[in-house]
């Protein structure tokens, strides 16, 4: 059994940041139809598809919408992995703790925004 194709996504959204959307569309075609539907076994409607994109914490099952991710991934990645790229550019000392910092905001201000979102679901 190969990598899941999200892994693969993921991984391609958070490399590059010219990831066209609709690049991702086969896939998010493929997960309600065949994934949610396994999961939960029944038909997924297009608001249940939206609210299983939300993160865990809204009551959403954190299966996000590739077309809708690419440039949120590639920004969180990119605010994550700043430190050790200006440490390794600049020939400086790494600092553990100070990268771990960029990698906590990121990843807050990335479910901050994902939050926000839930909040548009309903409109």
């Amino acid at each position: 059994m190969g990598i899941p194709s999200t892994c693969i996504t993921c991984s391609h959204q958070r490399a590059s940041p010219a990831a066209k959307a609709d690049l991702y569309a086969p896939l998010e075609e493929s997960l309600p139809e065949i994934f949610l539907l396994a999961v939960l076994s029944g038909t997924i409607s297009n608001l249940e598809r939206r609210l299983f994109a939300l993160p865990v914490s809204v009551g959403g099952m954190e299966v996000p919408d590739p077309c809708t991710t690419p440039l949120a991934t590639y920004t969180t990645s990119h605010a994550a992995t700043m430190t050790a790229c200006q440490a390794i550019k600049n020939r400086r000392e790494f600092v553990t703790n100070q990268h771990g910092h960029s990698v906590s905001k990121a990843r807050l201000t990335h479910k901050s925004e994902e939050i926000d979102k839930s909040y548009e679901i309903g409109k």
